[in-house]
C-alpha cells in the first residue's frame, strides 16, 4: 500500500462532522473495498490508548464498499463532550486488507474548534 495521505481536518465542537472516502485505483477506476475492515480513531495524543479516544469507529455512516465509497460520522453529541475541548488532535483511517496486512490509508491533524451557537432549537 502507499504513503499514507496526510490530510487536515477541522471538527467543530457541538457539530456533527462527516468524513467521506471516495478510493479510486491509478487508473482512476472505483477501488473494490469489498473484504477490508476499516476503521477510524481521533485522539488528543497520538500515544493515547484506544479506550481514551475521542472518537474510534463501530461501524461506517454510509458505504458502497464495491465502488471505494464510505463516510464515518462523528455525532454533535460526541463532539459536545468535555474531551472535546481542546486546539487539536490526531485521526487515523486504518485499513486491514482480506489478507489481513493493517496498514494507515488516511491521517492528520484534526483542529478543534467551538462553535458560536451552542444550542440549535
Amino acid at each position: 500500500m502507499a504513503v499514507p495521505a496526510n490530510v487536515p481536518i477541522n471538527i467543530r465542537r457541538w457539530r456533527d462532522f462527516l468524513f467521506f472516502v471516495n478510493e479510486k485505483t491509478a487508473q482512476g477506476n472505483p477501488w473494490d473495498l469489498r473484504g477490508y475492515v476499516i476503521c477510524m480513531a481521533v485522539k488528543k495524543a497520538i500515544t493515547d490508548p484506544d479506550a481514551q479516544a475521542l472518537y474510534l469507529s463501530e461501524n461506517f455512516y454510509s458505504s458502497n464498499l464495491a465502488f471505494g465509497q464510505y463516510s464515518f460520522l462523528i455525532p454533535h453529541t460526541t463532539t459536545a463532550g468535555s474531551g472535546w475541548a481542546i486546539a487539536s488532535a490526531v485521526y487515523e483511517v486504518v485499513y486491514k486488507d482480506p489478507t489481513n496486512i493493517i496498514s494507515t490509508r488516511i491521517e492528520g491533524t484534526a483542529t478543534i474548534q467551538p462553535s458560536v451557537v451552542v444550542v440549535v432549537p
